[in-house]
């Protein structure tokens, strides 16, 4: 199954990197200086049971890294970087999503979707890194304030498995 997931996830990546390539023109390059940041804080509820099995409702705190160019014509890049935990004690089964993201706005202006790939660390004894995604909608409520809910799933790590939906309040700066 290990297996399986690594290929369908290198044929999404190769997938998605086919249409951003399609859509360049001439010698338009990416810029990666960062453009705006969105800070994310929320709860969740793992998938696997004894994950669950330590803390029902998990933390979770997001950090949100806009580039100032897209790498698809209608949409906002940017990277994600997010720590999800039972406890702020240090315990192990910490989660740290670093995903590369692309968000498409709905026509209200008001609601959008996203999507994202990257890799999962997880602490969980022993520690591993799994390929994962990311896909959720979210409403910006005024200029700065945004709700967001995301579905994260990912291979095995381990034992275990830090796939896991949760819901979020932010601030865009």
């Amino acid at each position: 199954m290990k297996r399986f997931l690594t290929v369908a996830a290198g044929a999404a990546c190769m997938a998605l990197s086919t249409g951003a390539f399609a859509q360049f023109g001439g010698t338009h390059t990416m810029d990666a200086t960062p453009y705006q940041f969105n800070v994310r804080g929320g709860i969740l509820v793992p998938f696997d049971s004894d994950l669950r099995d330590l803390s029902d409702v998990w933390g979770a705190i997001g950090l949100d890294y806009r580039f100032s160019k897209s790498l698809l014509k209608d949409g906002e890049t940017y990277a994600s970087f997010d720590w999800m935990g039972r406890s702020l004690d240090g315990q192990p089964y910490n989660v740290f999503p670093l995903m590369l993201n692309q968000k498409f706005a709905m026509e209200d202006g008001q609601n959008y979707t996203f999507v994202g790939l990257g890799v999962i660390f997880f602490d969980g004894g022993p520690s591993d890194s799994v390929f994962g995604g990311r896909i959720g909608a979210g409403r910006m409520l005024n200029a700065s304030t945004f709700v967001e809910a995301a579905l994260v799933l990912s291979g095995e790590a381990g034992t275990r498995n830090p796939s896991n939906v949760g819901v979020y309040l932010g601030y865009r700066f």
